[in-house]
């Protein structure tokens, strides 16, 4: 997805900088051929089985009363669409 952005690969990559050494081995996603067998059902079925918010977590910070927090987020996540999926 980004291997046409130079300024992500500057900020994520500088593994290819013959004067860098990393401190760990570079990172692997898999091969183009791999990528390529990704189609919008496989997409649709991580999509539902993992961007659901039965598997988030909820992060409050600041000046907040946590009853008022916990009252807005048990309003606000509660209903079928949160349900655990798959």
């Amino acid at each position: 997805m980004y291997e046409d952005s130079p300024d992500h690969r500057l900020y994520k990559e500088p593994d290819g900088c013959p004067l860098y050494r990393p401190p760990r081995p570079p990172r692997h996603r898999g091969e183009v051929s791999d990528i390529q067998k990704i189609d919008r059902d496989l997409l649709e079925q991580c999509y539902r089985m993992f961007y659901n918010p039965s598997n988030m977590v909820l992060v409050v910070a600041g000046d907040i009363d946590p009853k008022t927090a916990f009252e807005v987020a048990d309003r606000t996540l509660n209903g079928d669409g949160f349900k655990p999926r798959g």
